[in-house]
C-alpha cells in the first residue's frame, strides 16, 4: 500500500477515535445534574423521587414520602453506552450466605434475616413480621414464611429448597440455595429500598432522563426533568459497608465477626 495512503488512513482513524472520545465526554457532562419527577404527575407515581448524577460517576437516588415522612437515599455508580445510562448499586437487594452447621436444631434449615439499612447491617436487628419470604422446593412447591420476632425462619431439611425471594416492593431478585449439604444455618440479607443492578435508563437530552418503572419493569411514560447542574467540586463520601463473616469450625462450632469494608 502506498505510504501516503497509509498515512492518510491512519490520520482519519485518529480523528474518528478522537471524535468518539470527545462525544462520549460531552454526553457524560450533559448528564451531570439533578432530575426529579415532573410536578404535574407526582401524585400518580410510586413515591416522589429524584436522582443526582455527579461528575465522578457516582449517583444518589432519593425517595421521599410525604405521607410517612421518610427520606431514603440509594447510592451507586453510573456509566454510559451511547444514550443509555447504566446504574449499579454496591448493595444487593437480596443475598444469601451459608454460615455453618448448627448442632441444634440439626434437622432444620435456620435462616437469620437481616435488613440492610444505609449499607450497614446489625446482627441483632429484628425483622418486621409483615415481610414475607418465599422458598421454592425441588417439588416446585412454594413455602410462604415470615420471620419470628428474632428474625428467624426455620424449615425442615426434608424440604429441599431451590430458590428464595422476598415479598418486598423493591426486592425483586431471586437467590439460589447454597449447594453445600453440610450447611444448615444461613443469613438472608435484604434491602427494603430500591437498589440497582445493571439497570438501564435513557438520556433524552433536553427532555430529561427516561427511567424504568420498578413495578411494571417497563420504561415510564414520562421523563425526569433536570433541576440543576451537579456541583463539580463536591467531595463524595462513600458509605462504609458492614459485612458479616462467619467461620465454620465443624458442626456446632460457629464464630462470627463484624468487619468494615469501605467501598472503593
Amino acid at each position: 500500500m502506498d505510504r501516503k495512503l497509509r498515512l492518510g488512513l491512519w490520520a482519519i482513524s485518529v480523528v474518528l477515535v478522537s471524535s468518539f472520545i470527545v462525544t462520549g465526554q460531552l454526553l457524560d457532562d450533559e448528564i451531570v445534574g439533578r432530575y426529579h419527577v415532573p410536578n404535574a404527575i407526582k401524585n400518580s407515581v410510586d413515591g416522589d423521587y429524584s436522582i443526582e448524577f455527579y461528575p465522578n460517576h457516582k449517583f444518589k437516588y432519593i425517595l421521599k414520602s410525604s405521607i410517612y415522612g421518610f427520606r431514603v437515599e440509594t447510592q451507586g455508580n453510573w456509566s454510559t453506552c451511547g444514550d443509555t445510562i447504566i446504574l449499579n448499586s454496591p448493595i444487593e437487594e437480596l443475598s444469601i450466605e451459608g454460615m455453618g452447621c448448627l448442632e441444634y436444631p440439626y434437622e432444620e434449615y435456620t435462616f437469620k434475616v437481616l435488613r440492610l439499612e444505609n449499607g450497614s447491617l446489625n446482627w441483632f436487628d429484628k425483622c418486621e413480621s409483615f415481610h414475607h419470604f418465599y422458598f421454592r422446593t425441588s417439588d416446585n412447591d412454594t413455602l410462604d414464611c415470615t420471620p419470628d420476632e428474632n428474625g428467624i425462619i426455620s424449615i425442615e431439611k426434608n424440604c429441599k429448597i431451590e430458590e428464595i425471594w422476598a415479598d418486598v416492593i423493591y426486592t425483586s431478585n431471586k437467590v439460589h440455595m447454597p449447594k453445600d449439604k453440610d450447611l444448615n444455618f444461613f443469613i438472608l440479607k435484604f434491602s427494603p429500598y430500591r437498589q440497582f443492578a445493571n439497570e438501564k435508563w435513557v438520556f433524552n437530552g433536553a427532555d430529561g432522563v427516561l427511567p424504568i418503572d420498578r413495578i411494571t419493569k417497563q420504561y415510564a411514560d414520562y421523563c425526569l426533568q433536570r433541576e440543576l447542574k451537579g456541583d463539580t467540586n463536591m467531595i463524595w463520601k462513600d458509605p462504609v459497608i458492614f459485612k458479616l463473616r462467619m467461620i465454620k469450625n465443624g458442626c456446632g462450632m460457629l464464630n462470627h465477626h463484624m468487619t468494615q469494608h469501605p467501598k472503593p
